[in-house]
């Protein structure tokens, strides 16, 4: 069984960002001898969180509109 390990750094500026993800772990798969198998991929940072969402322009505008109310 072949294990690839990669570390993905990202700098935000905003206190909210949404980031596609897609295109750097499909060039990461690109690059290896991997045929088949399974991506885990997590944050080790307690501030984040990682969804799987359709990548659609107003999707996004609801989402950073939902995170950004405030009681």
């Amino acid at each position: 069984m072949q294990i690839l390990n990669h570390h993905l750094k990202l700098t935000t500026q905003d206190s909210i960002s949404i980031h596609n993800f897609t295109a750097d772990i499909q060039a990461l798969i690109d690059q290896s001898d991997i045929q088949q198998g399974q991506a885990l991929i997590f944050s080790c940072h307690t501030t984040t969180a990682l969804a799987i969402n359709e990548y659609e322009e107003r999707l996004l505008v609801d989402i950073k509109t939902y995170l950004n109310q405030h009681d």
